[in-house]
């Protein structure tokens, strides 16, 4: 149960960007930093023990660059993966920012309307890992990741992490 949810938050990474933030919320809802808020969360073992942090942005090319953020005991962020991407379904590899070496995970992501995404995980030879859907309420402020997988024993769980707009 411990490795889904660890393969979960090391999957969960969005990103940043050059460019005007604003200007991208405007096309990109998505757009923004977010803080996973423990307490709206639910994860069928322990929760991590700090929040991390997602920031994504749109560039120029509407491509999105993402980035995942680990906490220090001081709130600081230690920028640990890496991905650009586009909602076209095709597979996208993140990169392991502290050994700058790509990771053996991908994820494709593809748009269902302008509030969410679907997005599909893979392990290194294109196996499926889950799927998961990701929204943004209609105010903007909050971001919500929703999926189902099995664990190691192949009983199903259900992962719901919840962001605050930073």
């Amino acid at each position: 149960m411990h490795n889904i949810v660890s393969v979960v938050i090391a999957a969960l990474i969005l990103g940043v960007s050059a460019g005007s933030e604003a200007a991208a919320q405007a096309t990109d809802p998505f757009v923004g930093t977010w803080q996973l808020n423990l307490m709206k969360s639910s994860f069928p073992g322990p929760p991590p023990v700090r929040p991390h942090v997602l920031t994504f942005a749109q560039n120029a090319d509407g491509s999105i660059v993402g980035l995942f953020f680990e906490l220090d005991d001081q709130g600081k962020r230690t920028a640990v993966a890496k991905i650009i991407y586009r909602y076209d379904g095709k597979d996208y590899q993140d990169t392991d920012v502290v050994k700058g070496t790509p990771a053996p995970n991908s994820l494709a992501f593809t748009r269902v309307d302008s509030r969410t995404v679907d997005v599909v995980h893979k392990l290194e030879q294109g196996k499926l890992i889950f799927k998961e859907r990701r929204s943004v309420a209609e105010d903007g402020r909050t971001m919500t990741f929703v999926l189902t997988a099995a664990d190691a024993s192949g009983r199903t769980v259900s992962v719901v992490q919840v962001f605050d707009r930073q």
